[in-house]
């Protein structure tokens, strides 16, 4: 294996792209061909607007890479539950440290065929974390906030 050097991103999602994360990754860095990412490092900032976000209570918010379903999902010390951040009518910050959650709870794939992820982006997702309506998460009506993404990644030649 063969690193790149560290790249970082910063992205901002607009409330209009917040509320369709349910159904629609929004695509944090590219993937590259014949390589996959490894995270180094994640921040995100909640910017509240004047209206929160609206939740439902087994949505979480994270990082996957792949395409659904057969996906990494949840990037572990990440944002977990979304009620608690982006419910919030002050500014919120997470940091979620450099390594992909391998405890196989709901939503988590530990273990992937390489052929699932090579080539494959880093997208921010939110699903159903704790409820039946895996893997598509509550449809948030309400909400005008942003959050910026801060990430560090490296390239891994496949």
């Amino acid at each position: 294996m063969s690193f790149f050097p560290d790249n970082t991103a910063t992205v901002t999602l607009t409330a209009s792209q917040i509320k369709t994360l349910h159904t629609t990754p929004f695509l944090v860095v590219p993937g590259r061909g014949g390589c996959i990412i490894e995270i180094k490092s994640a921040m995100v900032v909640y910017h509240a607007g004047s209206t929160p976000f609206n939740p439902g209570s087994g949505d979480e918010i994270c990082f996957i890479t792949g395409t659904l379903p057969n996906a990494f999902v949840d990037y572990p010390g990440g944002f977990g539950q979304a009620q608690g951040f982006c419910d919030q009518t002050t500014d919120q910050f997470v940091e979620s440290p450099a390594w992909w959650n391998n405890e196989g709870t709901l939503g988590t794939n530990s273990n992937l065929p390489l052929a699932d992820v090579i080539g494959s982006g880093i997208s921010l997702w939110q699903y159903a974390a704790l409820s039946t309506g895996w893997p598509t998460g509550a449809n948030w009506s309400a909400g005008n906030g942003t959050m910026t993404v801060y990430i560090r990644y490296s390239y891994i030649v496949a």
